[in-house]
C-alpha cells in the first residue's frame, strides 16, 4: 500500500456510503464527505483521517475548493488522486462538468504532485486526449479492458402476466441471486407479498427502496422544483393532486441575509472570493436558504459591473474592470506551493458590504414572495 492517503474524487455522491460501505467490509479503511453530511460529521471524518484512520477518502470535485478541506490537505500527506468518471473533465464529452476543471488546480496546488490516475467507462478517442492532457498525466499507463462483459447480457421480453412471469422465473433460477427494479414503492411492496407468499421465504428476499438513490432525486427536486411537472404510476390518479404535489413548498430558496445578519459580518482589509463566500455562510440566519458558492457571488460582481472574465493566451481568466479598479478591486499575484505563479482578485470593505446589502435585500424579497403567497392561500382557502 501506499504510505499516504488516497483522494478519489467522484461526482457519485448517492453511491459513496455503498462503495464506503463494500470497502471497510473488504478490510480497506475508507471514508467519504458530501453534502449529505453535517458540519459534525465532516468534522469528525477530517479528524479519523488525520489520526491515519483511512487510506482512501471519497469527495466530490465541488469540494476541492471548500476552506476546511483545503485546510485540511495542507496537514496530510496525499499518495494519490484517482478520478472517478474521468470523461467529464472534457468539454468534447457527453457529460462534461466545469467542477472537474478544479481538479486540475487542486493538483498543482499540493506541496508534492501524487501519483495521478483516472477512470472512466464511456471514452471516445478525442475525450481520452483531453483527460490526458487536461490533468498533464506524466507517461500514463492506459489500460482499456474493453466494454463486453462475457457475465452479463440484454435482453427484452413482452410480458402479459408479469407476477406469473416472475414467478416461474424464480422457480428456474432456485439457486442463483437476482436483482427486480421496480418504478414505485407501492409496486415493490407488492412484489414482495407476491415472493414472500409464492415464491421464496421472506428470509431470502431483501425489499429495499434504494435510500441513497431517492436521496439524490430529492436533492435534485428541492433545487430544481420546475424541473417535475408530474411523476405518477397510475393513469387514474387526479390531475389535481398531482399539481397540489408539485406546489408543495419543500424546495430551498436563494441565498439571503436577513437585516442583523450585517453587524455579524466581519469585513477584512481585504477579502479573497472564497473568504467572503465563507463569512457569508456563517453569519446567515435566514431558514431554508441554499448554500452560497463563489460562482454565486462571482457572477453578482459581474452583474455589477466590477468583475469581468477575459480570454488571454488561450485560457479564461477573471480580471477587474475600470469600474472595479475605481471601487477598490485589486489583483494579487500569487505563488502555488510547487512554484506555480497565478492570479487572484481580492475585495475591499466597501465591495464586502455592498455583497451583504445585496442579499439583505434579496431576503426582504424572499419574505414578500412568501407573504404574498400565504395571502393567496388563504384567500383561495376562504
Amino acid at each position: 500500500m501506499l504510505p499516504g492517503i488516497t483522494i478519489l474524487i467522484s461526482p457519485l455522491i448517492s453511491l459513496m456510503q455503498d462503495q464506503v460501505k463494500a470497502l471497510n467490509e473488504a478490510g480497506i479503511h475508507a471514508g467519504y464527505i458530501n453534502s449529505f453530511l453535517t458540519d459534525v460529521q465532516i468534522s469528525r471524518v477530517y479528524a479519523k483521517a488525520l489520526e491515519g484512520a483511512y487510506k482512501l477518502l471519497y469527495v466530490a470535485p465541488e469540494r476541492l475548493e471548500s476552506f476546511g478541506f483545503t485546510e485540511f490537505v495542507s496537514k496530510i500527506e496525499i499518495s494519490m488522486v484517482t478520478v472517478d468518471e474521468a470523461h467529464c473533465i472534457s468539454q468534447r464529452g457527453q457529460d462534461f462538468r466545469p467542477s472537474y476543471l478544479k481538479i486540475v488546480e487542486f493538483v498543482g496546488g499540493l506541496p508534492k504532485r501524487p501519483i495521478v490516475s483516472t477512470f472512466t467507462a464511456t471514452a471516445t478517442k478525442e475525450v481520452k486526449t483531453d483527460i490526458s492532457c487536461t490533468l498533464k498525466l506524466q507517461n500514463p499507463k492506459i489500460v482499456v479492458t474493453g466494454y463486453n462483459r462475457e457475465n452479463l447480457y440484454f435482453d427484452v421480453e413482452a410480458i402479459k402476466k408479469k407476477d406469473d412471469y416472475v414467478l416461474e422465473y424464480i422457480k428456474r433460477h432456485s439457486e442463483d441471486s437476482g436483482i427486480i427494479y421496480c418504478a414505485t414503492r407501492k409496486n415493490v411492496d407488492a412484489l414482495y407479498e407476491l415472493l414472500s407468499g409464492g415464491g421464496g421465504s421472506r428470509d431470502k428476499i431483501s425489499c429495499r427502496y434504494g435510500e441513497r438513490f431517492i436521496e439524490a432525486i430529492a436533492l435534485f427536486l428541492d433545487e430544481n422544483p420546475d424541473s417535475a411537472t408530474s411523476i405518477t404510476d397510475n393513469e387514474d390518479v387526479p390531475e389535481e393532486k398531482v399539481r397540489v404535489g408539485k406546489r408543495r413548498k419543500n424546495h430551498k430558496d436563494p441565498f439571503c441575509l436577513n437585516p442583523e445578519d450585517k453587524d455579524r459580518f466581519e469585513c477584512g482589509n481585504y477579502y479573497l472570493l472564497s473568504e467572503i463566500k465563507d463569512e457569508l455562510n456563517r453569519i446567515t440566519t435566514a431558514d431554508n436558504v441554499k448554500h452560497i458558492f463563489g460562482t454565486d457571488i462571482f457572477k453578482l460582481l459581474t452583474q455589477m459591473g466590477y468583475v469581468e472574465e477575459k480570454q488571454i493566451d488561450g485560457r479564461i481568466v477573471q480580471i477587474q474592470t475600470e469600474l472595479g479598479i475605481s471601487k477598490g478591486v485589486i489583483t494579487v499575484d500569487k505563488i502555488s506551493k510547487i512554484g506555480n505563479k497565478y492570479t487572484v482578485l481580492m475585495y475591499p470593505p466597501g465591495v464586502q458590504r455592498e455583497i451583504v446589502e445585496h442579499y439583505i435585500e434579496i431576503g426582504g424579497q424572499v419574505e414578500s414572495d412568501d407573504e404574498r403567497k400565504r395571502s393567496q392561500y388563504v384567500y383561495q382557502k376562504s
